[in-house]
């Protein structure tokens, strides 16, 4: 008789996440509805075109924006701000966040030729 691996444990949960940022008076979508688990020990690369949303979904898993919705999870915990044990390592890198505008402004997608 056979057994079945233990099936992965999920590390990171993201269910049906939306996220939008304003924009001079303007709601600016930057992600729509993205579902995304990831277990415990896979390889995940996260690809796409300028400006798609790939660092805006890694900020958000990371607690470095607010999510727009509770359906983001890390460890099955629920991500709701910077996790208390990697703050000391990021606090060296908040002067660069407030001369950056990336954060508040995503850029625009490069035109196709």
């Amino acid at each position: 008789m056979s057994t079945s691996p233990p099936a992965p444990r999920r590390k990171i949960g993201v269910a049906h996440l939306s996220h939008a940022f304003e924009i001079d008076g303007r709601t600016m979508p930057v992600l729509a509805d993205v579902t995304l688990d990831v277990a415990e020990g896979e390889f995940l690369a996260i690809v796409g075109p300028s400006g798609c949303g790939k660092s805006t979904l890694l900020n958000i898993v990371s607690g470095l924006f607010p999510p727009s919705t509770r359906h983001v999870s890390v460890n099955g915990v629920p991500v709701q701000g910077i996790n208390p044990r990697i703050a000391p390592r990021l606090r060296r890198w908040r002067p660069h966040w407030e001369r950056s505008s990336i954060h508040s402004r995503p850029c625009s997608p490069r035109p196709t030729s």
